[in-house]
């Protein structure tokens, strides 16, 4: 697949290996020949290209056919559940209650996502959350000789998690005690609204990565972020957040989401400032089967972010012509986009696992999401009608098995796909009510949005050949001390 820089120089991505490359007319246009038609070309042609471009891609041949394929072995539950003690189980997140303080407009959890529970009084007790703990723990103990080396993780989801905090410190405070051998790291996400001084001192004193939902400067961040009554919640989240940063505790962060209504230079300007948390996410809203946020916004407010968009990405490219990473907004959004594109593991290696050969999803049970009444989710990010078993059983291995045949069956175009390897769907993509959606529903236009980020990508290598390896290493040195498993 061709693209091409800000500078005007080509490039071609093999999605075979993974790479990128640069071309000339010669390469071009051998490229597009068979293996036989491409040698007796390259015979036909003279001069140090047509030299060149012969032996390059003999070599690039070479490394094709030795380039990894998928067996085509048959799933087991057993083998499943060897993979998922060996390579699972990064984190365990209870979801401790399914209510909240807020009514943010974006919130997965709300009418504009059908697909989802709505939110409602109901919490977790001690006895599910216990069970869950126990389980947990047996698991990590069974995996010990698979995995010695596995750095555990227990999270705080909801809902609001901070409206249940007495079931938090009950948790912590037990699983401390009872397993004392497998030091977890423990994190939050929360809205900040209900971070009070006992609170906050619980978190830092137990080295929390907490996560606050911060959405830039006050006039972006209230017009999303409202608590039922409609009014802004950026003022409280300031207040509760300045004692933890003022006591330079270094692992509160920020989850920043935008919208097509967003002011992207507003946003870089608020996180550039001191005393701000640092944002360890920035995203759009969820795009899930059946969303209907997006249809809040008109073609022309879509157009005019699209062009906000390009004028922020240019004043990036300029800004950063011949300075390193200054972990601003637009560093996340563009230059870390560059990083991950240019040194990726999906762009440099084999996909996680043969048994998930297309798209960004990993094996259901690397991380555990236990619901209020005690059933495991693959995560939070997915609705909750696939679920993976519950406390009373633990993971169901032939139901995670059938789940994984189910998606594999579903990624119908993927094989044929030219940008395959920068895929980073997952189940939540295609999921709908306790059925996966097919690529072809799901995938549209795949190859213009690849070749937009490879584009940008390598236009910013070009102008500063090692700001994307230094944003990318910076942010994920920052990222694994902070959160074990923010980083995955």
């Amino acid at each position: 697949m061709k693209f091409t820089s800000n500078s005007g120089v080509a490039y071609w991505f093999d999605d075979v290996l993974g790479i990128s490359f640069p071309l000339n007319t010669g390469l071009e246009k051998m490229l597009t020949l068979n293996t036989t038609t491409r040698t007796n070309e390259g015979n036909r042609e003279t001069g140090m290209d047509a030299d060149y471009n012969v032996r390059f891609l003999k070599k690039i041949e070479k490394i094709r056919q030795r380039s990894y394929t998928f067996p085509q072995e048959k799933i087991t539950p057993e083998m499943l559940k060897q993979y998922i003690l060996r390579e699972g189980l990064l984190q365990l997140t209870l979801s401790i209650t399914e209510n909240c303080n807020l009514a943010c407009t974006y919130c997965c959890y709300s009418e504009a996502y059908p697909g989802t529970r709505n939110p409602s009084k109901k919490k977790m007790n001690f006895q599910t959350a216990k069970a869950a703990l126990d389980y947990y723990a047996s698991l990590l103990e069974e995996g010990i000789r698979f995995n010695p080396y596995r750095e555990p993780s227990i999270g705080f989801y909801g809902g609001e998690p901070l409206l249940n905090f007495d079931l938090i410190k009950q948790c912590v405070s037990y699983f401390n005690h009872t397993y004392p051998k497998i030091k977890p790291s423990y994190a939050i996400t929360t809205n900040g609204t209900l971070l009070d001084a006992e609170k906050r001192d619980f978190l830092m004193e137990h080295d929390f990565s907490i996560a606050v939902s911060l959405d830039g400067p006050e006039k972006e961040h209230n017009r999303k972020r409202v608590y039922r009554d409609g009014s802004g919640t950026f003022a409280d989240i300031m207040k509760n957040v300045k004692p933890i940063l003022d006591a330079g505790y270094n692992k509160c962060h920020a989850i920043c989401v935008f919208d097509w209504q967003s002011d992207l230079f507003a946003i870089q300007d608020f996180f550039s400032r001191k005393g701000i948390p640092k944002p360890s996410v920035t995203t759009l809203p969820n795009l899930n089967d059946g969303c209907t946020y997006y249809d809040n916004f008109t073609k022309g407010e879509y157009k005019k972010f699209q062009e906000m968009d390009a004028r922020a990405y240019d004043w990036y490219l300029l800004q950063r012509k011949n300075t390193e990473n200054e972990d601003t907004f637009f560093d996340l959004l563009y230059g870390l986009q560059s990083g991950k594109s240019l040194f990726g593991v999906a762009a440099l290696v084999d996909q996680t696992s043969w048994m998930i050969p297309y798209s960004g999803a990993c094996v259901p049970g690397r991380k555990i999401l236990v619901d209020v009444e005690g059933n495991y989710h693959i995560c939070e990010r997915i609705n909750e009608t696939f679920p993976i078993g519950n406390i009373s059983t633990g993971l169901d291995f032939n139901r995670i098995t059938q789940i994984l045949e189910d998606y594999q069956t579903c990624l119908d175009q993927c094989p044929s796909c030219t940008t395959k390897k920068m895929c980073g769907l997952c189940y939540c993509a295609f999921a709908k009510a306790g059925k996966f959606k097919s690529a072809t529903q799901t995938c549209l236009n795949p190859e213009n949005s690849s070749i937009k980020e490879l584009e940008r990508s390598f236009s910013i290598a070009e102008i500063n050949p090692t700001l994307p390896e230094s944003i990318a290493d910076g942010y994920y040195n920052w990222l694994s001390g902070i959160s074990a498993t923010m980083e995955d």
